[in-house]
């Protein structure tokens, strides 16, 4: 690692260690099983909240960690009881296993990627709350993960929030993801924040810190070695099919949400939830006016409002 590398990745680990404390986060390294031969562990934040509703577990998307859910985590500790965090694998201080490290075929590895992943969240939900019966919030990848999680798990899970959730992409559209995350240059990282961050051509601010922010973009995404295999390996991606969330219908309550100013994923993303899953009282699929692809970091109030209501409501 370079030594300018070495600088960014020093000055992220003490951001997280400062968000650590501000949010008063009880750190956890869970162990759980891959497979009879092979141990990992997933690190989390739990977090204690002062509100009636149950505890409910926040899941990342690619090329981020948990400590980016600070914002929301400060307004969701007044509705739930517990917020617990996780750092997927090989995102934040999550470690990668060896059966991904060691993978002959890295077509394969989005796929075990995902099993990998389902296997950590069943430890937290068997073993580390196992009385609770926890919401599962999940955006972009993670919302795949939590919707193919709550497929495997429903009578662990009270409900699921799907935000800005990957879907069933089109193959037309996997090309142009994989170009968005392409940010090796800073001309393409700035162009990534801007997707990313809506909000930024009424940010004075944002053409004096986006050249700070640059280094932290790369070091996530073209730096990171799991994120560039998710993406190689994206085609061969097996999305959950119409029938698996009718059957998700079924056994849980659901909140899809999808910004209408989304600039990361494809919008026929949201057009597949739209298409294929009927409205009830257990099921709200929403296309806000104004959301981007993150209202956990741009709107935590407005976005921390609706997973309430949504909580009333069921």
């Amino acid at each position: 690692m370079s030594l300018a590398k070495t600088i960014v990745y020093n000055i992220d680990t003490t951001i997280k260690s400062i968000l650590t404390t501000l949010l008063k986060a009880n750190v956890v390294n869970l162990t759980y099983n891959i497979n009879n031969q092979e141990t990992s562990h997933v690190h989390l934040l739990d977090i204690k909240g002062n509100g009636p509703h149950p505890s409910i577990i926040l899941v990342h998307g690619l090329g981020s960690c948990g400590n980016q859910f600070y914002k929301l985590i400060l307004e969701l500790k007044k509705i739930c009881k517990r917020i617990i965090v996780i750092d997927l694998i090989g995102h934040g201080k999550t470690p990668v296993p060896a059966i991904l490290k060691n993978l002959e075929n890295e077509d394969d590895f989005s796929e075990i990627y995902t099993d990998c992943t389902i296997k950590m969240l069943k430890s937290i939900l068997t073993n580390y709350i196992p009385n609770e019966k926890p919401i599962l919030f999940g955006t972009s990848l993670g919302g795949f993960i939590v919707a193919k999680t709550a497929l495997q798990y429903s009578n662990l899970i009270h409900s699921i929030f799907l935000s800005a959730s990957v879907s069933n992409i089109k193959e037309k559209d996997i090309q142009k993801i994989i170009n968005i995350f392409d940010v090796q240059t800073s001309k393409k990282a700035i162009e990534f924040i801007k997707k990313l961050y809506i909000h930024h051509e009424n940010d004075i601010f944002f053409n004096f810190y986006k050249f700070f922010i640059i280094p932290f973009i790369q070091l996530h995404i073209s730096d990171n070695e799991t994120v560039q295999k998710i993406l190689k390996s994206i085609y061969n991606t097996k999305f959950l099919k119409v029938e698996e969330y009718k059957e998700l219908q079924k056994n849980l309550p659901i909140y899809v949400l999808f910004g209408h100013r989304d600039l990361i994923l494809p919008h026929s993303c949201f057009d597949f939830f739209k298409n294929n899953l009927e409205k009830d009282k257990n099921t709200t699929i929403h296309y806000h006016p104004y959301f981007g692809h993150t209202p956990f970091f741009e709107n935590p109030n407005e976005l921390s409002s609706i997973i309430e209501d949504f909580l009333k409501k069921i």
